[in-house]
């Protein structure tokens, strides 16, 4: 068994910090990182980072206006109940039209005609999925194994129940 003592020696590299292993420690250890069990890098360890990095994290994390857990106001929550109402696909959804405006619509809908390729298309819309089997009849066979499995199905929630 081949013994180097260290990593560099292995990689002709100059001499480094990391630590004497066999060769074979050494190659599972680096050949497959996803079979590694090390702790984490940062693991128990006090100022990991530098000043910069933190001075950059906290620059970042100023804009965020996210409270996780945080609990909202009463104004808050009406302020965002509001806003959520306001909609501009549906302008009136959250809102109750009067009566007086219910009358005004339904005067103004009273004449209109609907052409016969507006009803067609309503027609379709409003129809439901239609069954595969529509139109279809199951064979003799199948509705044998059909009758089977249901009185399977309730001999087994009969002898439960007793």
């Amino acid at each position: 068994m081949n013994t180097y003592n260290h990593l560099d020696d292995l990689l002709g590299l100059p001499h480094s910090n990391i630590p004497i292993m066999p060769l074979e420690d050494l190659l599972v250890e680096y050949a497959d990182p996803w079979k590694r069990t090390a702790d984490p890098w940062n693991k128990g360890k006090n100022d990991v980072y530098s000043h910069f990095t933190l001075e950059a994290m906290s620059e970042a994390k100023k804009g965020n206006t996210i409270r996780r857990g945080a609990k909202m106001s009463d104004e808050s929550k009406k302020k965002m109940s509001d806003a959520k109402k306001r909609n501009p696909v549906k302008p009136w959804l959250g809102k109750r039209l009067s009566e007086e405006t219910k009358k005004k619509m339904s005067e103004a809908a009273k004449g209109r005609k609907i052409s016969e390729e507006t009803r067609l298309k309503m027609s379709k819309a409003l129809r439901g999925r239609t069954s595969p089997m529509k139109g279809k009849n199951h064979s003799e066979e199948t509705k044998k194994k059909i009758r089977e499995t249901v009185n399977l199905s309730i001999r087994r929630q009969c002898d439960g129940l007793q």
